[in-house]
Formats: C-alpha cells, sequence, structure tokens
C-alpha cells in the first residue's frame, strides 16, 4: 500500500449567480414615459469613435450622454 496522505477533495463549486432582471430593465419597465434612443441615429463612424473613447462598458445612448457631458464640462 502506498504511504501517501490522503487530500480532502475540494468544495463544490457555488452555483452561478442569478439577478433576474438589471437595474437598467428593471427601472426601463417602471417609467410611464418613452425614453429616447439617442444611439439610433449614431452611424458606424461615430459607434466607432465613441467606442474607442468611452468603452465598451456602456451603451450607444449612454456614449451619446457621456459625450453631451464632456463637452458641457470643456
Amino acid at each position: 500500500m502506498p504511504s501517501e496522505e490522503l487530500k480532502e477533495p475540494p468544495p463544490p463549486a457555488p452555483p452561478p449567480l442569478d439577478f433576474g432582471n438589471s437595474a437598467e430593465d428593471y427601472f426601463k419597465d417602471k417609467l410611464d414615459f418613452d425614453v429616447p434612443d439617442l444611439g439610433a441615429e449614431l452611424t458606424d463612424e461615430d459607434k466607432r469613435y465613441l467606442y474607442l473613447k468611452w468603452g465598451k462598458g456602456y451603451s450607444p445612448d449612454e456614449w451619446v450622454r457621456l459625450e453631451q457631458l464632456f463637452n458641457e464640462m470643456m
């Protein structure tokens, strides 16, 4: 018989987190008016520029708003 120590097996992996609807979806459902889609009129070139400037963490609507706020600040 081998004289190696027996090791305890690793604990099972936790179940994946499921938050259901994101906060953005939650608040969209609660609004009683239409929110304009600011990113709908962006050209592919505009989208590419704003994506490179602001990153993939934001939606096209948020890129437009960030750009507006940035230009107001300057």
